[in-house]
């Protein structure tokens, strides 16, 4: 019997039919991209972890054990970390209550002496300033003894205006409220999730591995399983780098921040800082600034603030950071990951941009794993060309 539908009419069904479907699961994956963007971080971090709970194994501690064992001691070096670091911030706020206490006591004193620091500046700008400023009004306000009654005025002068902004306030403090407290939830469900997939993606990483090859084409199956050890092997390598990293810039930062403190530099919880500055190595590229601005900040507020501190601890983070991207990063990197620096930058962006700051600490094994599957793609293309020759 002749078929109703001839072969163009069901070569076109069959195109909208796969089209459909294509739509339906780009729709499908991008309902569930947190989702599957949080199950692939817990992949990594199962390879990650996975050779610690191997050797665990090996002297016959089962999985689940070495699993939590491993999540114990992780947790603690974090919380060991973070209560290293505390005192940074404690002394910052001390300091800088004080610096703001000095700072109108020198105002008020500016103030009663008709500002003379005005007058210092260079290129006659002092005139400029006393012409165009009500330099009176700004001393009689901070010099009266009455500034908070001339405040109070102001504001039952704008009792309205006041009223008004008290209920706005109080409605976008419970509007943050709902937002901080929806948020807190949100993460600690998202963080649960996290910890969760991580082990059992562990616990069951031989079946979750033979699955994952099943899946696959034979030829794509073949080729992951081949390149499993290599991959492993790179991420292990960046993690032996970073750690190596890590460590080298706690030492320096400790002995240059102890023997910057014996010369005078105002700098507290050199301890700390140092810390700080190890724990920023896992950041690609900002982690130098980050670690740079609590010893900035820490000079700044401090009652020793100078030209000469503020100077010192520019440089010596300059030189800190010199020394580890000069020196330290090409020779250990050099012998775990053979990396452009421009395409880990790249890669690094591109993290930033679809995911933030986990994707950026990401940056760099991502990137190696990328640049194993680029080498044997080129090596691939080449061996056709020459099999075509």
């Amino acid at each position: 019997m002749k078929s109703l539908l001839t072969s163009e009419t069901r070569q076109f069904i069959v195109y909208v039919f796969v089209t459909l479907v294509s739509v339906l699961l780009v729709w499908i994956v991008y309902l569930l991209r947190d989702l599957i963007g949080l199950f692939l971080v817990a992949c990594f971090f199962a390879l990650l972890l996975s050779p610690f709970v191997g050797r665990l194994k090996k002297i016959k501690i089962p999985d689940v054990l070495g699993i939590l064992i491993t999540f114990l001691g992780l947790f603690l070096i974090v919380s060991l970390f973070l209560i290293s670091i505390i005192p940074v911030f404690v002394g910052l706020a001390e300091d800088s209550k004080v610096y703001v206490v000095n700072t109108a006591n020198a105002l008020e004193q500016q103030a009663l002496a008709n500002f003379p620091v005005i007058d210092s500046l260079p290129f006659n700008l002092g005139n400029l300033v006393r012409n165009e400023v009500n330099i009176d009004g700004i001393r009689a306000f901070i010099v009266d003894e009455n500034r908070a009654q001339f405040v109070m005025d102001g504001l039952i002068g704008n009792i309205d205006l006041v009223r008004n902004f008290i209920q706005q306030s109080v409605g976008q403090v419970s509007t943050v409220s709902l937002s901080f407290a929806s948020g807190v939830t949100t993460a600690v469900t998202t963080f649960s999730l996290f910890v969760l997939l991580t082990f059992f993606i562990i616990l069951e990483r031989q079946v979750f591995l033979r699955w994952f090859f099943a899946i696959l084409p034979s030829d794509l199956g073949h080729y992951f399983r081949s390149r499993q050890r290599t991959i492993s092997n790179a991420i292990h390598a960046w993690l032996r780098g970073q750690l190596l990293l890590a460590v080298f810039m706690f030492a320096i930062n400790l002995i240059g921040l102890f023997i910057a403190q014996l010369l005078g530099l105002p700098v507290d919880h050199i301890f700390s800082l140092a810390l700080i500055a190890g724990a920023m190595e896992f950041v690609p590229y900002l982690g130098p600034v980050i670690a740079f601005i609590p010893a900035f900040l820490m000079v700044i507020v401090s009652p020793e603030v100078s030209v000469w501190a503020i100077g010192g601890v520019i440089g010596l983070y300059i030189l800190f950071q010199q020394i580890e991207g000069n020196i330290m990063v090409p020779l250990v990197m050099s012998k775990t990951l053979s990396l452009s620096s421009l395409y880990i930058l790249v890669v690094t962006l591109i993290g930033a941009a679809l995911g933030g700051i986990l994707w950026v600490l990401l940056a760099i094994p991502l990137a190696s794993i990328l640049h194993i599957f680029y080498h044997d793609w080129m090596h691939y293309r080449r061996t056709l060309l020459k099999n075509a020759q």
